[in-house]
């Protein structure tokens, strides 16, 4: 951090958490009204247009429903926070799924948000399950130099989650980092009880793995994977993701797999599943430093942009998957996605820490 930026960093992740929690929760709401067809008559014959770089399956009106809630959730809290902020945080940019791709100056003290206002439309309009709403905030520290993440929250399901980043870089100015950490918080969407910190066990788990291949293309990547795993008597799983990321963090799904390319909104789980101590490798079993990877590419705002290769998340200390030799992946990563019906939840060894329900409010 800058100095401007380093004796107020704890007000600022504050704000971001709080940013990211009234993006994801607008987004996820309006996602119910639309599925349950509770909107106003007026102004529901619009057009909807769409960005040429959608990345993905073509975007239908309760994407941009979800969208038009989610960005004017961000600015309306952002103008609310505006006093407690640092002076050098002036603006707010939202980027994303449906937010297409800007040509803009970011300067130093510029928020982003990272938006997926809907990951997982396929699953959300035919089996109204198995999709989340997920927003990053990020700073730009630096004209020039990778931005700060700061904050996350996904919602969707019976769980939400957010949390807040404060890993540490080498102090030796290298692209490093001296320590990686953070806290996690998880709430039941039924049960009113508010926000828990999350520590959770880093055990080798069963022999389950999720991976989203509702395609033939992906399908066919993913088939050493779901032999290797039948042959152990494991359960495969074809939801992942972000929807997925209560199966990896709190659940017994052993290990997540991507057999292509994909963007950062698609993958942001996987920066709780770091901050808790889970470990990811790329397609040859090397060790992927997503925090990283995340921080150097968000200041990319096509939307179409997947830096971030095909890879193996779980927890423990050796990978499940390592006798299988090199990943599987798919020969054409820019195609579509499609997610599919979601798994059901499992219990996993934790321990969480309830907090007052006004904590993170």
């Amino acid at each position: 951090m800058t100095s401007e930026f380093t004796g107020q960093i704890d007000v600022l992740r504050d704000a971001a958490r709080q940013l990211a929690l009234a993006g994801a929760e607008a987004g996820i709401l309006e996602v119910h009204r639309s599925l349950l067809s509770i909107v106003d008559d007026e102004g529901s014959d619009g057009v909807l247009i769409q960005d040429q770089a959608h990345p993905g399956a073509p975007a239908r009106p309760i994407d941009a429903n979800a969208h038009e809630a989610v960005a004017s959730a961000l600015q309306q809290k952002f103008a609310a926070l505006k006093d407690v902020l640092p002076v050098s945080v002036h603006s707010l940019r939202v980027v994303g799924e449906e937010s297409g791709t800007q040509t803009q100056i970011l300067r130093e003290g510029t928020l982003l948000a990272r938006t997926d206002p809907l990951d997982g439309t396929t699953n959300a309009v035919n089996t109204l399950t198995g999709f989340s709403s997920v927003v990053c905030i990020d700073l730009v520290k630096a004209a020039g130099s990778p931005a700060r993440h700061l904050a996350g929250a996904i919602f969707g399901g019976d769980f939400d989650l957010c949390w807040t980043n404060y890993s540490l870089r080498s102090k030796t100015g290298d692209p490093v980092w001296a320590r990686k950490a953070g806290d996690v918080y998880i709430r039941s969407a039924r049960l009113g009880r508010g926000w828990q910190l999350l520590r959770v066990e880093q055990e080798s788990r069963s022999d389950s793995v999720a991976a989203v291949a509702a395609s033939q293309r992906r399908f066919t990547a993913f088939e050493a994977v779901r032999e290797r795993v039948f042959r152990h008597d494991g359960v495969v799983y074809h939801l992942a993701g972000n929807p997925l990321w209560a199966g990896l963090l709190m659940g017994q799904v052993g290990s997540v797999v991507e057999t292509q390319s994909v963007t950062l909104h698609d993958s942001a789980f996987l920066i709780p599943h770091v901050l808790l101590g889970g470990n990811i490798e790329d397609s040859k079993g090397h060790p992927l430093d997503y925090l990283s990877l995340y921080e150097s590419s968000c200041a990319v705002f096509d939307a179409r942009h997947a830096p971030v290769p095909p890879y193996v998340a779980y927890s423990g200390g050796v990978n499940p998957l390592a006798d299988l030799g090199d990943l599987p992946v798919s020969t054409s990563p820019t195609a579509p996605s499609v997610d599919v019906d979601p798994p059901l939840p499992a219990n996993r060894a934790q321990r969480s820490v309830e907090l007052p329900d006004d904590v993170l409010e």
